[in-house]
C-alpha cells in the first residue's frame, strides 16, 4: 500500500500546481507583449533607463519564481503515485515479444489486458494486473447456449490467472516518453514513422492495432473517446536487449510519461553523484599514507582520540596502536594497501558511531582478530562490490564515465536508491565492519579462521543487494533474516536506539512529511514570504494577471483567467 496522499488528491494538487506555472507563464509572456506595444514607456531618457533596469529584475525575479514552481511540480510528481494500463496481452503472460499482425483480425496475443502501474517513493515501477476484469474482448451473441457461455468465463478466468505482476527499477529504464498511436502498420512504417515511433515501432504498431480494435468493437463508445483512447499511450525502453520495447495504452499516458521521466531524471542524476562520490573515495584509496603530511597526520590523531578518549598522543609511533588493532606501533605502515581511505573510514566510524567503536576496541582483548586491520579488509572488500578495483592503473576508474557499463553492480544500484545519504560508502563501511564482529563471534573464528568469516560477510551483501533493497532499512532488514540473533556490540533496544539516534532508520512517513514540507517551502519561497498554498498563489497572480490585462485586451479562453478543468475519466 502507498504511503503520503492519495493518487486523487495528488493530481489535484498536480493540477492546482500546473494552473499555477501556466498563469506565471502567461504573466511574464503578457509583460513581454506590453513591452514590445511600448505601453507606459514614455518618458524622458533618464526615467527610460530606470524602467529598462526595473524591467531587468522583474524579469530576474518572475523567471526565478516560474523556475522555482516548476521544482515543486517536480517534486510533486516524485511522490507514489499509479496509473491505470491496458497492455498487451503477450506482455502480461510474459510471452516473449510482439506479435506479427495480419489482415484477419486479432487473436488473443493481440488484445490490450487491464493493468494498475504503480510508482513507489523509491522509484519502483510494479505493474499488477487489475483484480476482476476480463481480458478477453470477444462477444458471445446473445443465442449461444449455457455451455458457450461457461466455457468463454472458464477461458476469461484462466486467462487473468495467468497474468503476471511484474516489477522494474529505474536501472532497468533506458527512457520513457508519451506517445501517439499509429492508426495502422502501413503509417508507422513509414519514413516520417519510422523516425517518430523508433525503437518503439513494433510495440506501437501492436498495441495500436489492439486498441483500434478494442475500441472498435466497445459497445456505446463515442467516436472521439475511442480515437482518444487509442492515441494515447505511454512507451518504455528497457536497457535489456532481451526486454522488448513496451506500450501501455493509457488516458493518463502524457502525465504517466511525466512522472516517470521524473522518477528516471532522479536516478540518473543520483548516478552521476554517486560516481562522482565513488571517484573521490578511489582516489583516497590511490593517495598513499605520508608521514610527513599534516593532513595525514591531524586524521591518524583524530583517529587516536576516538580510539583512546582524553589520553593525549605523544608520538605518532607507539605501541598503543596495537590496542587499537594495527599490526605494529607505526599504524602508517598497515595503510600501504588502503592508502589513505583505510584510516578514513575508521577515523569515519569512530567518530559518527562512538560509543559502538568504542565497545568494538574494548573487545579487542576478547577478540582474536585486530579491529584496524579488518576495517582495511573491509574497504578492500567494499571497493571490489563496487568495480574499483584498479589493477594498479588508477586513470582506468578516474575515467570511466557514470554510466559505462563497467560500474554496474548491485552495490552502486543500492548507492543510486540512497540518494538522500551523503556518504553512503561509508556508513556501509560501518555497517560491514559491526556485522563482520558479529559473524566472527557466531562463529566462533579465532585469528586463522578470518577469510573465512570475511568471506561469509561477503556473501551476506552480496546475496542481499541481489534482492534489490530501496533503503538502507530494508538492507539491514534483510541482512538479519540471514544473520544470527546475537549482537556482539549491542544488543536489543540499546541497539535500536544506536540506529535510531544515528538517523538510519528512515521511514516512509517521515519522508512524506519531509517532501511536504520542502514543497510548502519551495512554494512559499516563490510566490512571497507567507503564501503557503496552491490556492493563495492562484490568487496572487491571476491579480497581477488582471493588472496587466487593464493595459492590454486579451483573448482568454472560457470565460475566466483558467480554462475549465477536465473531468477526472
Amino acid at each position: 500500500m502507498m504511503s503520503g496522499p492519495s493518487p486523487l488528491a495528488l493530481r489535484e494538487k498536480k493540477r492546482a500546481l500546473l494552473e499555477v506555472i501556466e498563469l506565471q507563464r502567461r504573466l511574464i509572456q503578457q509583460h513581454e507583449d506590453n513591452e514590445l506595444q511600448g505601453v507606459g514607456r514614455e518618458g524622458p531618457a533618464a526615467q527610460t533607463v530606470h524602467a529598462s533596469n526595473q524591467e531587468l529584475r522583474w524579469y530576474a525575479n518572475q523567471t526565478k519564481r516560474f523556475e522555482k514552481l516548476k521544482h515543486v511540480l517536480d517534486t510533486l510528481r516524485l511522490q507514489p503515485d499509479e496509473f491505470s494500463l491496458l497492455v498487451p496481452h503477450w506482455w502480461a503472460t510474459g510471452r516473449g515479444s510482439a506479435p506479427s499482425f495480419s489482415s484477419q483480425g486479432s487473436s488473443r496475443s493481440q488484445q490490450l489486458v487491464p493493468y494498475m502501474l504503480r510508482i513507489n517513493a523509491r522509484s519502483q515501477l510494479t505493474f499488477v494486473p487489475n483484480p476482476g476484469t476480463c481480458s478477453s474482448t470477444d462477444e458471445v451473441p446473445a443465442e449461444a447456449g449455457s455451455k458457450k457461455e461457461a466455457a468463454l468465463l472458464e477461458d476469461c478466468s484462466l486467462s487473468e490467472a495467468s497474468h503476471l505482476p511484474r516489477v522494474y527499477f529505474m536501472d532497468m529504464l533506458r527512457h520513457v516518453r508519451a506517445v501517439r498511436l499509429p492508426d495502422s502498420a502501413a503509417a508507422a512504417g513509414s519514413a516520417s514513422g519510422s523516425c517518430e515511433y523508433g525503437e518503439y515501432g513494433a510495440a506501437a504498431v501492436a498495441v495500436g492495432e489492439a486498441a483500434c480494435a478494442t475500441t472498435s468493437e466497445a459497445a456505446g463508445a463515442a467516436t472521439g473517446e475511442a480515437s482518444a483512447l487509442r492515441s494515447c499511450a505511454v512507451a518504455f525502453d528497457w536497457k535489456s536487449e532481451s526486454e522488448a520495447a513496451l506500450c501501455c495504452v493509457s488516458p493518463e499516458a502524457e502525465e504517466a510519461g511525466e512522472v516517470i521521466g521524473a522518477h528516471l531524471r532522479r536516478y540518473n542524476q543520483s548516478r552521476v553523484a554517486a560516481v562522482d562520490r565513488l571517484k573521490a573515495v578511489h582516489a583516497l584509496k590511490c593517495t598513499p599514507y605520508s608521514p610527513g603530511n599534516a593532513s595525514h597526520e591531524r586524521l591518524l590523531r583524530r583517529l587516536w582520540a576516538v580510539g583512546f578518549p582524553g589520553v593525549p598522543l605523544e608520538h605518532t609511533v607507539t605501541d598503543h596502536w596495537l590496542h587499537l588493532g594495527f599490526q605494529s606501533a607505526d599504524p602508517a605502515t598497515d595503510f600501504r594497501g588502503m592508502g589513505i581511505l583505510g584510516l578514513a573510514n575508521l577515523v569515519y566510524f569512530g567518530e559518527h558511531y562512538p560509543d559502538v567503536f568504542q565497545r568494538l576496541v574494548t573487545a579487542q582483548g576478547k577478540r582474536d582478530y585486530p579491529l584496524a586491520c579488518a576495517g582495511i579488509n573491509v574497504t578492500s572488500m567494499l571497493l571490489e562490490l563496487v568495480h574499483m578495483r584498479d589493477e594498479g592503473s588508477p586513470h582506468l576508474v578516474q575515467e570511466r564515465p557514470p554510466f559505462s557499463e563497467e560500474w554496474d553492480s548491485d552495490m552502486l544500484t543500492f548507492f543510486c536508491h540512497m540518494f538522500y545519504r551523503e556518504r553512503p560508502f561509508d556508513d556501509m563501511y560501518c555497517f560491514s565492519l559491526r556485522a563482520l564482529d558479529r559473524l566472527f563471534v557466531s562463529m566462533d573464528a579465532d585469528c586463522a579462521d578470518f577469510p573465512s568469516v570475511l568471506a561469509a560477510l561477503r556473501w551476506r551483501i552480496t546475496e542481499t543487494l541481489a534482492q534489490r533493497p530501496l533503503s538502507f532499512s530494508e538492507f539491514k532488514r534483510l541482512v538479519r533474516l540471514t544473520s544470527p540473533d546475537s549482537d556482539s556490540v549491542t544488543s536489543g533496544r540499546e541497539s535500536l536506539s544506536a540506529l535510531s539516534a544515528a538517523g538510519e532508520l528512515v521511514s516512509e512517513n517521515e519522508a512524506q512529511r519531509h517532501h511536504d514540507v520542502e514543497i510548502g517551502r519551495v512554494l512559499a519561497d516563490a510566490v512571497g514570504a507567507g503564501s503557503r498554498g496552491l490556492e493563495t498563489a492562484k490568487a496572487r497572480l491571476s491579480a497581477s494577471f488582471r493588472d496587466l490585462s487593464s493595459l492590454i485586451p486579451m483573448q482568454l479562453g472560457g470565460t475566466g483567467l483558467l480554462k475549465p478543468r477536465p473531468k477526472d475519466t
